[in-house]
């Protein structure tokens, strides 16, 4: 244990901040947030600041890292299922069309364990959004 009460700085892990955005609003391929920008009096030196990058996820956007994370890119594929089984109609019902995707990626072997194990929660949560 350090003694983080002592008088010798303790040096901690330098701290990254990453939104993945996969909004259906047109967004830029890659953008920086500041906490800054939300203070209501604005400051050109805050005391406090924290940048978050955010990669847009959408098809098309960051290939690079959609091509080297395999979850992520499993993740939207998922989320594209359930978007174009809900934009075709055929069902009023966005749990029937989750239903849907789940059985497609289950079937595909894309998120296969995942979705399997997490389904209930998986379907809740997606009707959240």
């Amino acid at each position: 244990g350090k003694n983080i009460y002592g008088r010798r700085l303790v040096k901690i892990p330098t701290p990254h901040f990453v939104v993945f955005y996969n909004g259906e609003e047109e967004q830029p391929e890659v953008q920086e947030l500041k906490l800054s920008d939300a203070f209501e009096k604005p400051t050109d030196e805050p005391n406090l600041e924290l940048k978050c990058k955010v990669y847009n996820i959408n098809d098309g956007k960051n290939k690079a890292i959609m091509e080297s994370c395999g979850w992520l890119n499993d993740y939207m594929t998922f989320v594209n299922k359930v978007r174009e089984y809900h934009a075709d109609g055929a069902f009023d019902d966005l749990a029937i069309d989750i239903e849907k995707a789940i059985d497609y990626c289950i079937d595909n072997d894309i998120l296969k364990e995942f979705l399997k194990t997490y389904r209930s929660e998986v379907t809740k949560s997606m009707q959240l959004n």
